[in-house]
């Protein structure tokens, strides 16, 4: 897969993903560092996105579902060096995320809406939902 060879080869302690038909809101990089400053031990930020006007996850969410989380997250790049490594399949994302959860990694849900799926709209980027953490 070739995320899991774009992420062997990456230097770096942060990883990010963005498919070749999303976009990332202009204040993404802003918002990342102020996440990272509230909650400097968190491993995986899950940016809520929109994909073609439903958010994911729900603005009002406990936790992170199946069909309710893509691929809008920041992960540190030593958890796929612990080899946790992405498989293949129609829910990956989830899985992945899952994954993490499940081997105590410590997750955010931002409350803002960071990441948006084929879709250049970003009129609700002003938004807000609650902000999770999984594992703390």
């Amino acid at each position: 897969m070739v995320r899991n060879i774009g992420i062997k080869y990456a230097n770096t302690n942060w990883i990010c993903y963005l498919d070749d038909d999303d976009y990332l809101a202009n204040d993404y990089i802003d918002c990342f560092y102020n996440e990272l400053n509230l909650n400097h031990d968190m491993d995986v930020l899950i940016f809520r996105m929109n994909d073609k006007n439903k958010i994911l996850p729900e603005l009002e969410t406990d936790n992170f579902y199946l069909n309710y989380v893509g691929i809008s997250f920041v992960m540190k790049k030593k958890i796929f060096d612990n080899n946790l490594i992405f498989v293949p399949s129609s829910s990956e994302d989830f899985e992945y995320l899952n994954l993490m959860r499940n081997n105590n990694y410590k997750i955010i849900i931002s409350p803002y809406i960071k990441y948006f799926v084929r879709s250049e709209d970003m009129n609700n980027n002003n938004l807000k939902g609650n902000r999770v953490k999984i594992n703390f």
